[in-house]
């Protein structure tokens, strides 16, 4: 009896946890619905959609019921068709340094990597140049593509 108890009473625990873990933000720039520019300061972020696990940002209230019938038709007209992928930088944007990989900021659904958590503020300041900077550092790193002569078998 007492297992069965303490067995409820941790799968309860569980459940209000994962109830109130904030969900994974695709921050995406442009409503998937409407194309409308979406600034946070006029929308408060209160019209979002919660799709799989990942918050998409919406210009309106009006955006909300369509994007809720049909989410893949609407996300998919978002960067990365709506899926959130990692960059797999490993030097900051930001300052150039070394990444930490429990620094993370998405934008428009790309996952990039910071060395520091004050690196986000300045990353959203000016999200397009230093997420070009980080691309930039992709191809700069990036092995050398090589060719080999193959020898031909008659």
């Amino acid at each position: 009896m007492k297992t069965t108890i303490c067995s409820l009473a941790l799968l309860w625990a569980m459940a209000a946890v994962a109830a109130t873990q904030e969900p994974v933000r695709f921050n995406n720039s442009t409503c998937p619905v409407m194309g409308n520019a979406i600034n946070a300061a006029t929308t408060g972020n209160v019209n979002f959609v919660v799709y799989r696990g990942v918050r998409y940002e919406l210009c309106c209230e009006g955006c909300v019921a369509p994007c809720n019938k049909d989410p893949q038709k609407y996300l998919a007209q978002l960067p990365n068709k709506g899926v959130l992928v990692d960059l797999g930088n490993r030097i900051c944007p930001v300052l150039g340094g070394a990444v930490d990989k429990t620094s993370v900021v998405v934008y428009n659904g790309t996952i990039v990597h910071l060395c520091c958590p004050a690196c986000a503020k300045d990353f959203l300041a000016a999200p397009d140049k230093y997420l070009e900077n980080a691309r930039q550092e992709l191809k700069a790193t990036a092995p050398a593509a090589t060719t080999t002569n193959a020898p031909v078998s008659e």
